[in-house]
């Protein structure tokens, strides 16, 4: 959602997306294939989030206490069109 005001504002402000700047947002949400251009994103499983926290929750009900956890959940860059290839220094 926060990508979405940030290509408001750069419109506001006479920025081309992705001519001037380059934008990607997080969450992969419908919206963003629609948006002009169409907006590139980061998409989590959220699967992953649903299954990891049933089994915290379990563990919390069963132990009356809960572990410190490092989570890794897997991410996808969805490549669309607010996005421009890096330019080397100098060009």
């Amino acid at each position: 959602m926060m990508a979405f005001g940030a290509m408001k504002a750069l419109s506001e402000s006479k920025l081309k997306i992705p001519k001037d700047i380059s934008l990607v947002g997080f969450d992969d949400l419908k919206l963003s294939e629609y948006m002009t251009p169409p907006l590139t994103t980061v998409r989590r499983f959220r699967y992953d989030i649903s299954g990891l926290i049933v089994k915290m929750l379990t563990e919390l009900i069963t132990n009356k206490t809960i572990a410190e956890v490092h989570i890794s959940l897997k991410t996808e860059l969805i490549e669309r069109e607010s996005c421009a290839p890096a330019h080397s220094k100098g060009s």
